[in-house]
């Protein structure tokens, strides 16, 4: 990949951040400063190495003929690549080791992994690290408490809108929190009340980038865990 390809990347990803839909080359070009049809052959090369994929959305405008946009967004595998991007830009180091560590803990939600989430929130040096493994543990103590079928898959759809990211962070943040303060002691209600207020000033300090990997990794977490309770 090249260093044009690895910004249109960086881009792609922070778009879809608030669009989880995709993003239309139109708009691509206009935040990278480049002509609409050299975003789109930069996208259509990006599709050609599994980094982006594309689909026809039909317009709901009469007005436009209901003719298809075709939308991109980032695949599984442009994360991957992500992780050394944000390296590169002096964020997260090797943060797809983080991201795969923290999945693995919420797919097998044993005493050992509650207990290293809860260790590795405490020694998060980086607001992307301790954002995901704050939302790791929430997600990991509401499963445990809210086995309910149907819970993981409705709060899923409902993130998947194109709203800005702090809102969508705030709704995912509140409702797992909300879920364990009721169903835990008040000592349990205190603490998570404080590891809330950290994640809200971690996320507020997080860039462009780092947003985009912290919504991706939220997301496959919520879909792994709506599949499991199905």
């Amino acid at each position: 990949m090249t260093r044009r390809q690895a910004e249109i990347l960086r881009l792609l990803v922070e778009l879809t951040a608030d669009a989880p839909s995709g993003v239309h080359y139109t708009d691509l070009a206009r935040h990278a400063g480049v002509s609409k049809w050299t975003a789109y052959d930069m996208l259509t090369e990006l599709e050609a190495q599994a980094l982006a994929q594309r689909w026809a959305e039909r317009r709901e405008d009469t007005g436009q003929g209901g003719r298809p946009r075709v939308l991109f967004a980032p695949t599984a595998r442009a994360f991957e690549a992500l992780g050394e991007v944000l390296e590169a830009a002096g964020g997260e180091a090797n943060w797809e080791g983080v991201r795969q560590k923290l999945l693995r803990h919420l797919r097998s939600l044993s005493d050992v992994d509650m207990n290293a989430l809860t260790e590795g929130l405490r020694k998060s040096t980086s607001s992307l690290s301790h954002c995901a493994h704050a939302l790791a543990s929430l997600m990991a103590e509401a499963r445990r408490l809210v086995p309910s079928p149907g819970t993981w898959s409705d709060l899923y759809q409902s993130l998947q809108t194109a709203i800005p990211f702090q809102t969508r962070m705030g709704m995912l943040s509140g409702t797992l929190a909300g879920w364990v303060s009721r169903r835990s002691a008040r000592r349990s209600q205190r603490r998570y009340g404080l590891d809330l207020a950290a994640l809200e000033a971690h996320l507020a300090r997080l860039r462009a980038t780092e947003r985009a990997a912290l919504w991706e990794f939220a997301r496959t977490a919520l879909r792994r865990l709506a599949e499991a309770s199905a």
